[in-house]
């Protein structure tokens, strides 16, 4: 790594801190904040597979969905779901404190249905 021949300020992604880069390379003030940014990116690239995987593994003919299922198709937050059920913007079945979405799958992506009541 070479060497940096000026001084280059930088705000470490991780903690906010302002510091002097050592090298072109260096993008966080210390080791500690480098682990971390790589444990965050490095749990974020497991729960994508297992988002991946729950969404694999769902049968093309299901007429509901849970909110798991939602969640690992749409990509949105779950409190975003919940949120979207209680405003009547997805129709919902409330099952044992659970909810399932009313939605029909048309080839490979899933379209929300509105249920008149």
């Amino acid at each position: 790594m070479a060497v940096a021949k000026y001084k280059i300020v930088r705000k470490c992604p991780v903690c906010g801190e302002e510091f002097f880069a050592r090298t072109l390379e260096s993008w966080y003030c210390s080791p500690k904040c480098s682990k971390v940014a790589w444990k965050r990116k490095h749990d974020e690239e497991k729960r994508q597979l297992e988002l991946d995987k729950i969404v694999s593994n769902m049968p093309k003919s299901k007429e509901y969905i849970s909110i798991t299922e939602a969640y690992a198709m749409f990509g949105a937050n779950r409190s975003t779901i919940y949120r979207l059920i209680y405003m009547k913007r997805f129709p919902s079945l409330s099952q044992r404190k659970e909810y399932d979405l009313y939605a029909r799958r048309t080839n490979e992506s899933v379209s929300v249905k509105t249920v008149s009541a």
